[in-house]
């Protein structure tokens, strides 16, 4: 017995959908995720997917992007910081060089 037909019978002998999106959905960067989207919503206005089926799946998948998106902040953000601590050592070390030229000067 497969591992459909034994959860079949844990769910009052109903067979989910072999598959809900009749295509694979790329989910590996934000751009792809964007594509996908779009392809269900233009699959659901071609009518090869019912309204719940793309709505569920456009959830779902502004649910990923939101996900995909705050990753990509978070680097952005930390990059920022990086940079940020670089200017500021920058800023000191010429300072501190400033001061030497004064005192050697002075």
């Amino acid at each position: 017995m497969s591992e459909i037909e034994q959860n079949a019978k844990l769910t009052n002998g109903t067979l989910p959908p072999a598959r809900p999106v009749p295509f694979d959905l790329r989910l590996r960067s934000l751009k792809s995720s964007r594509q996908s989207l779009a392809r269900i919503l233009r699959a659901w206005g071609r009518g090869e997917i019912d309204e719940a089926t793309a709505k569920t799946a456009c959830w779902l998948l502004s649910m990923y992007l939101g996900y995909l998106k705050a990753g990509v902040e978070e680097d952005i953000e930390r990059q920022l910081k990086e940079l940020e601590g670089r200017v500021r050592q920058i800023e000191k070390e010429k300072q501190y060089a400033g001061n030497e030229t004064k005192l050697r000067l002075g």
